[in-house]
């Protein structure tokens, strides 16, 4: 059963996180459209309506993952906004003299951490995944007439295609150049077409002057000629073709996903898939210990100036997010993948225990 003080803190948390949530969301849609509005409006060539349909379609799509980079920090931000407030009020020391130890007063916290930590799972686990080719795609590909290069796309059966111009607004490949994967027999089929569009209900893509030449195994084409070809056997779509060209592509896909991929061995990346498939496990932990690391300076029987206890908040979380950065930086192969998502709990975790046991009461 709650008690009242419990409550007490789980509002003021609560409330905090909330109220920054939404500014820091909307400061990051502010911003972020400040100076990308010109993607969006094409220097005036895009109707205000259009334009307007694709902001919305954009920002709107992002929020999620908005939430999922700001709801860690924002949790501890929330707990030292909470017991600050209990600290510049000199709410604690009454508490200290009835016999409460001042630890107490993280349960409450704890109990929303729990609350906020499996939402923020979800989150990443099951809805980004789903809106993944609408995360990779950037400001002007919400409107059609925007094309971009597609280089090297690989699909789950090994196929390769390459084209001059991606127009995912649009749905439309042009300069096509595709390989398909060598059969049992040897055989390699090339396809070379003007342009492409993409069928929604056929799921195919559908070609503009497309031509095929088969190379059997010795690497001789049967023929000289030929011969043409409507449908390219290649079943990604547009956003699906943006998003495999994301240099952070991995980390927007789902723990099935990641471990479908880490199974296979000649991915050049392997490392980097490896370890965002192990921080899906550990990043739960690392967000409970960043919240263990900020809140222990807010707790003194003694009166203490709250803008110092910040200060040192912000100090011990800065160094966690300094250290995580640079060990999933230094990721070069599998084997140094669970060592680099480790070290921030290895290195803080034994902190947190430490700063919250030398709490005085």
């Amino acid at each position: 059963m709650f008690t009242t003080i419990d409550r007490y803190i789980m509002r003021s948390f609560f409330g905090g996180f909330f109220i920054l949530l939404g500014v820091g969301v909307g400061m990051y849609v502010l911003l972020d459209l400040l100076f990308n509005l010109d993607e969006f409006t094409k220097d005036g060539e895009v109707p205000l309506l259009e334009a307007l349909r694709a902001i919305i379609d954009y920002y709107g799509y992002n929020v999620p993952l908005y939430f999922s980079q700001l709801a860690a920090p924002l949790m501890a931000i929330s707990a030292g906004y909470a017991l600050g407030a209990m600290l510049r009020n000199n709410e604690q020391t009454p508490l200290v003299a009835a016999g409460m130890p001042l630890q107490r007063l993280l349960v409450p916290i704890g109990y929303c951490a729990l609350l906020l930590v499996p939402v923020i799972f979800i989150n990443r686990e099951f809805v980004i995944p789903q809106i993944a080719p609408k995360l990779a795609r950037e400001h002007d590909d919400t409107t059609a007439g925007h094309a971009r290069a597609a280089r090297c796309i690989r699909d789950a059966r090994g196929n390769i295609l390459t084209a001059r111009q991606l127009d995912v607004a649009a749905g439309t490949l042009r300069g096509i150049a595709f390989v398909s994967a060598k059969t049992e027999s040897g055989v390699v089929h090339l396809v070379q077409a003007d342009a492409g569009v993409w069928d929604a209900e056929a799921k195919v893509w559908r070609l503009d002057r497309g031509s095929q030449l088969r190379v059997g195994g010795s690497g001789a084409a049967d023929s000289l000629s030929a011969t043409p070809i409507d449908t390219l056997p290649f079943s990604l779509p547009p956003e699906e073709l943006l998003l495999r060209q994301s240099a952070e592509w991995s980390d927007l896909l789902s723990t099935r996903e990641l471990g479908e991929l880490v199974k296979n061995q000649q991915l050049p990346n392997r490392g980097t898939i490896l370890q965002s498939l192990i921080l899906r496990f550990t990043e739960p932990v690392s967000q409970l210990i960043l919240l263990a690391l900020a809140v222990p300076f807010f707790l003194t029987r003694e009166r203490q100036n709250v803008i110092n206890a910040a200060g040192w908040s912000l100090i011990a979380s800065g160094l966690f997010f300094a250290t995580s950065y640079i060990a999933r930086e230094l990721v070069s192969d599998p084997q140094s993948a669970l060592l680099a998502a480790g070290i921030p709990i290895i290195v803080f975790g034994p902190v947190a225990v430490l700063l919250l046991l030398n709490v005085k009461t």
